[in-house]
């Protein structure tokens, strides 16, 4: 939608509308949760956000170099086309993975 040069007001929505995605994340930690030993959830967490950290400056570093060779709205809408192809690739690895809900409630 960037690439269409939206009204402000529009791309403040979009924007709110991209952030909700990141709630896609909390599946993953509940499965991070459930499989791992009380003893190490601290360091896997600290692992979890470092590399998320990570990721997202080598995706910032890549939207960059994408932008300058092409126009900044080209490069923001890029950059989700890249994240939904990413997931999309993930799904079938991760489907079927989710713990039962009475393990996961359990270790809650």
């Amino acid at each position: 939608m960037f690439a269409l040069h939206p009204p402000i007001v529009l791309a403040a929505l979009l924007g709110g509308l991209a952030a909700i995605g990141y709630a896609a994340a909390l599946p993953l930690q509940e499965r991070l949760v459930v499989s791992i030993d009380l003893a190490t959830k601290g360091q896997a967490f600290g692992l979890l956000s470092t590399g998320t950290m990570v990721d997202q400056a080598a995706g910032a570093l890549l939207i960059g170099g994408i932008a300058d060779v092409v126009e900044a709205a080209a490069a923001m809408t890029i950059a989700p086309v890249l994240a939904i192809i990413t997931s999309l690739i993930l799904m079938p690895a991760l489907r079927g993975t989710m713990p039962a809900d009475d393990k996961a409630v359990a270790m809650a």
